[in-house]
């Protein structure tokens, strides 16, 4: 005849590794926190007052460009050329110093044309970028939305990029 013991339930030894677990850890806590106060303002040693160091930003416009055979800005790239979920143009500052793009224009041949306006005033800095989204969407720093509601740019057509002045500063064929 086989003897056969009842189990033991393990739930209680479970339920007792965790109480003791629990309580070590907070012990351990409660005494680190009493051997090693953090720092309060009061106690920290004053600081010397910064100064600003003021910053000359040169941004040009219209009169203050370069001549017009010498490039201030490029189209790098049109993606997305007719979807509108991803038509973008890319523009580079070229050259030195930065440009602002407050009554620019980006145009095809068709007289598709997309003004800078001057709010939010863009400036490009020196090697800077920017993004024109074709659809909407909220304008940063870096990317504008045109907020259109159909695509602006083809396959084949040509962009140029007009200063305020009206002169053409950047041409780029969409392939």
């Amino acid at each position: 005849m086989i003897h056969r013991s009842k189990p033991k339930s393990i739930l209680p030894y479970l339920l007792l590794n965790i109480l003791v677990s629990a309580l070590t850890t907070l012990t351990v806590l409660v005494v680190w926190t009493a051997m090693h106060p953090q720092p309060t303002l009061s106690s920290l040693p004053p600081q010397p007052e910064l100064t600003p160091t003021p910053q000359v930003v040169i941004v040009s416009s219209g009169g203050n460009l370069a001549p017009a055979d010498q490039p201030v800005m490029e189209i790098s790239a049109v993606m997305g050329a007719g979807d509108l979920g991803q038509e973008a143009v890319i523009l580079k500052r070229i050259g030195k110093g930065s440009v602002d793009l407050t009554g620019w224009r980006l145009q095809n041949q068709q007289k598709v044309i997309y003004t800078f306006a001057p709010t939010p005033k863009l400036v490009v800095f020196e090697n800077g970028s920017v993004q024109i989204y074709t659809g909407a969407g909220t304008n940063t720093a870096t990317t504008l939305y045109w907020n259109r509601n159909s695509p602006a740019w083809r396959p084949g057509d040509t962009l140029s990029l007009l200063d305020d002045q009206g002169v053409e500063r950047a041409r780029y064929k969409i392939p």
